[in-house]
């Protein structure tokens, strides 16, 4: 027995182990994918601006030749007043900046007819074009300031008014230049950075908090000091490439490419973040059940960051809330590295059995065990995401407690019919006591289920196999005699907490560090929820524990006593098939994926189906059936054309005899209280959340449909 559990132990540490490493290479093939895909969508970017100032200089090239051979052509040699004027024609015709000839002592004969010297960085180019004849492409700055880039190549020497030409150039703005070698991609956040051959930047196009230096490839050695021969690879020979480095303190990719009609480098330069973020489209593969709950997971996350931004400003707000902010941030930081695993833990999964189910397709049990755990990590994040919502709505002050009619034998029996199975599961002895002498009582039985089933749920959780969990609700008498007082104590003999947690177990987003329970599935949010519920409820909550020995929750309520409480029919059909065999049913549901699955599983349990894609549909094929044709009608509430509530309220205002007493269910994703009485308002009969339980449909449309007949069975008597 000894050496099977040990084996079983070293499989199941083996496993973990593959999982991890799958998981790590998962992680590591996708960061070499993204930066494979950022590195070579910015190299493609980057050839192609190359080619494009190539391009531009090849033509300038051709211009100058173009002008100098026509020139000789017309004129041979000419006078002053010839040179101008064919130089005017040129530029107008061509649209440079100026176009000149250039003397032996370096003197620019304008096409205006102004002879002027430019300033260069290098003070040796223009003579490399008289001395040495060769030709020359060269930033400077004309007589009047502007920076230009010039084109120059000597031209056979020749008199004109004393001067002995020996060169011809033409030259533009270098700000037009940059406008030309501006990128609108990567949101604009692309420099860009032309250099000679001595490493000089030649021209820039950078945007606020860029890299400005005259000599960037020293910049980059400065702040990227492990980057050996630098200089070397950025400026030597036709390589191009691409590398990773720290620019003004952000990671950034840096391209290098020869402009290969000049010899000159192209540097761009892009944060990291800015490239990979625009590489996010990634094909994904997902079922029918998985898409659905990817939606719900990143509705929570957004709900999550949301949440979080609204705490955030409210903590802002006062100075003297400084020290609290502080400790709300590292409480949030916890609270996401649990939210990541609790989320990722059951989509892991989801994705994991969904493929397992579909390699095992043919094989019944296997796909009917994995489809069982799928459920199971589905209604997890379901909770998940309603917990999440109703902490945003909590803080936001805009939780509503309900006021209507209850009886707490009904709560206490939900509460059995929940719990009984989870404890039944672990071999846990669930017993409940109460003393009571009011049943009915003015309340809201959904939020006291939800404290009831938090507080209970928990106990089972973390409380060991075997042990025992005991509710016990006893009454007193209230403040006055209108109201009774609820003394309830929800206890377990499990492992307890320490009195360091206890002090912090009703705030947000906190769980006990404990080896025994990382490995439980939790939130940190349950029992803050609790808490805000039993206070709005304006009652107090308060909780003993002791590591070893379990725990015990104590919640005192003062409820309104209803002197008008009938007890309700509580038959329940045995089977909640049994209760859709055979109805006709109306389902209004605008979403494709939503509409098919419902229709499937109502068709599976023998119901038929009629479906509309929208409220308008809805009525129209409602008041078009025969009367008393539908036994229900299904509505969703957020669809186009027509929401579910206004058509609610237009079957209601039908003159036919069921109009009134059709009974018509809301199925949505709106989940809060407020959701519940609008409903209500619009006439709707029950009110049951996304994802649709087909169980608790069933029940409930056979309660809907006794009472109708009751109804009218009472005004058949009346009559």
């Amino acid at each position: 027995m000894k050496k099977h559990r040990i084996r079983n132990m070293i499989g199941a540490a083996f496993i973990i182990l593959a999982l991890v490493g799958t998981v790590a290479a998962m992680v590591y093939e996708t960061q070499k994918t993204i930066y494979r895909e950022s590195s070579g969508h910015l190299v493609e970017i980057a050839h192609q601006l190359s080619e494009r100032f190539s391009d531009q200089c090849e033509t300038n090239w051709n211009v100058l030749d173009t002008f100098i051979r026509d020139y000789y052509l017309i004129y041979g040699s000419g006078t002053k007043e010839e040179l101008v004027s064919f130089l005017s024609d040129y530029q107008q015709t061509w649209g440079y900046s100026h176009l000149f000839f250039i003397d032996k002592s370096g003197s620019f004969i304008y096409e205006t007819g102004k002879i002027s010297k430019l300033q260069f960085d290098n003070s040796q180019s223009i003579y490399r074009v008289i001395s040495k004849r060769e030709n020359v492409v060269a930033p400077a700055t004309d007589y009047d300031g502007t920076e230009i880039l010039l084109f120059a190549r000597p031209v056979e020497p020749f008199e004109l008014d004393g001067h002995l030409i020996e060169g011809a150039g033409i030259c533009y703005e270098v700000q037009s230049m940059l406008e030309n070698m501006n990128i609108n991609a990567f949101k604009e956040s692309c420099d860009v950075y032309l250099l000679d051959a001595d490493g000089i930047t030649v021209a820039r196009s950078i945007h606020e908090d860029s890299m400005d230096a005259y000599n960037i490839v020293n910049a980059v050695e400065k702040e990227n000091p492990e980057l050996e021969n630098l200089e070397e690879q950025l400026l030597s020979g036709k390589n191009d490439g691409i590398m990773q480095i720290k620019a003004k303190g952000r990671d950034a990719y840096l391209s290098y490419t020869i402009v290969d009609v000049v010899g000159w480098k192209q540097l761009l330069m892009v944060p990291v973040d800015v490239v990979n973020n625009e590489m996010h489209n990634y094909t994904r593969m997902t079922g029918m059940l998985v898409a659905v709950l990817i939606l719900l997971a990143a509705a929570g996350i957004g709900g999550i960051v949301h949440f979080f931004y609204r705490i955030n400003a409210e903590k802002k707000q006062k100075e003297i809330e400084l020290e609290y902010e502080h400790k709300a941030n590292e409480s949030k930081s916890r609270f996401l590295a649990n939210m990541s695993h609790d989320i990722r833990t059951p989509m892991n999964g989801v994705l994991g059995m969904a493929t397992l189910a579909a390699a095992n397709i043919d094989d019944r049990q296997k796909a009917l065990e994995y489809i069982d755990k799928i459920q199971i990590s589905g209604k997890y994040l379901v909770s998940l995401i309603n917990d999440i919502l109703d902490v945003s709505k909590i803080s936001e002050g805009a939780f509503e407690i309900a006021e209507k009619p209850m009886n707490i034998s009904d709560f206490i029996e939900d509460i059995r019919v929940v719990i009984g199975p989870l404890a039944d599961n672990k071999k846990q002895h669930f017993t409940i006591e109460k003393d009571i002498r009011n049943e009915y009582v003015i309340g809201d039985k959904l939020h006291l289920n939800q404290i009831g089933i938090n507080i209970l749920s928990n106990a089972v959780k973390f409380t060991p196999e075997g042990e025992e969990i005991r509710l016990s609700i006893v009454e007193t008498p209230g403040a006055s005699g209108e109201y009774a007082h609820y003394h309830m104590e929800f206890r377990d003999n499990g492992i307890g907490m320490k009195k360091e947690f206890i002090e912090h177990i009703f705030e947000s987003f906190t769980r006990e560090k404990d080896s025994t329970i990382d490995s439980i599935e939790g939130s940190g949010l349950g029992m803050f929820i609790v808490k805000n519920l039993v206070e709005l409820m304006h009652g107090t909550i308060k909780v003993e524990s002791e590591p070893g020995k379990g725990s015990c929750f104590i919640i005192d309520l003062e409820l309104k006593l209803d002197p008008n409480g009938i007890k309700a029919d509580k038959e329940e059909p045995e089977d909640s098939t049994e209760a859709i065999c055979g109805r006709k049913i109306l389902l209004a549901e605008d979403n494709l994926m939503n509409r098919e699955i419902a229709v499937e599983m109502l068709q599976e349990m023998g119901a038929f189906v009629i479906t509309a894609e929208n409220g308008q549909e809805a009525v129209e094929k409602f008041a078009e059936s025969p009367t008393e044709y539908f036994d229900v009608i299904l509505m969703d509430v957020m669809m186009p054309v027509m929401g579910g509530y206004e058509a609610s309220r237009r079957i209601r205002r039908l003159e036919r005899a069921d109009a009134e007493s059709v009974p018509i269910i809301a199925i949505t994703a709106n989940a809060f209280q407020e959701d519940i009485i609008e409903s209500e308002e619009a006439g709707m009969n029950a009110h049951l959340s996304k994802p649709l339980d087909f169980v608790a449909l069933g029940r409930q449309i056979e309660l809907l449909t006794r009472h109708k007949r009751k109804l009218q069975r009472e005004k058949g008597k009346r009559t």
